[in-house]
């Protein structure tokens, strides 16, 4: 695999306007986390025939979504100032490729309805609400049950706490939870994670061709799998 390795020093960094420089930087970051994430909610995905892993693995993958949520959230408020607030908007959007157009158009309906990333945000994300989890416990059924697993010592311990903590939004979904989760999936990261990457991926290479045109081809094995290499940075084709 072939990559363009560029080196952006602060000089040329200063040559940009300031408006299109913070842009650049900001999109750099949120584009870095997306890319890990998507990466993770995707790996996350796996078929197994054993009940504890299936559980385990399905609240890992709901654990992902809500700090993909929290991210997308966050990203979009900066995103939609620094993008259309600034007016840059007016140069980038006609430089978009069709893709790019129709993930932005894609991402501008989605953020205009109400959604609940921003809940998400709030209260599983990035904080933890004791008033929510009180009322988590009210709400729970009296049959409910919460299922722990602990390896000796609980060094390594997991329970389905975190499904408890999101289950109204993912009736909203569906009631049966494993399709609700799915569904969850779809929209998070197929509709609006991989969405916005494209935007964020399409004005960063503008930009790149526009004020840095000098490039190191490096070059990375075909045979870099996960096997091999912790985090998975790169494959041929991302989903």
């Amino acid at each position: 695999m072939k990559f363009h390795k560029y080196k952006i020093s602060k000089e040329q960094l200063s040559l940009i306007p300031e408006n299109e420089r913070s842009f650049f930087l900001l999109s750099m970051i949120i584009s870095d986390e997306l890319n890990m994430l998507i990466r993770l909610g995707w790996d996350l995905i796996g078929e197994t025939d054993n009940e504890v892993i299936a559980q385990l693995q399905n609240n890992q993958r709901i654990f992902s979504l809500f700090l993909v949520a929290g991210k997308l959230w966050d990203g979009w408020q900066s995103f939609e100032k620094s993008f259309f607030k600034s007016k840059l908007s007016k140069k980038y959007e006609s430089l978009l490729t069709e893709e790019g157009k129709t993930s932005l158009g894609i991402l501008k309906k989605y953020f205009s309805n109400k959604t609940n990333l921003h809940k998400i945000r709030n209260k599983y994300s990035f904080h933890y609400d004791l008033d929510e989890i009180k009322e988590q416990f009210r709400e729970m059924d009296d049959d409910h049950i919460i299922e722990f697993f602990g390896q000796e010592k609980f060094v390594n311990r997991f329970s389905t706490t975190c499904t408890l903590s999101i289950e109204k939004i993912l009736r909203a979904f569906d009631s049966d939870q494993d399709k609700a989760v799915d569904l969850f999936f779809e929209e998070i990261i197929v509709k609006t994670a991989i969405n916005f990457r494209v935007v964020l991926s399409e004005c960063i290479e503008i930009i790149i061709k526009e004020y840095f045109n000098d490039a190191e081809i490096i070059e990375i094995p075909n045979e870099l799998n996960k096997e091999t290499t912790r985090p998975y940075f790169f494959e041929k084709r991302m989903p």
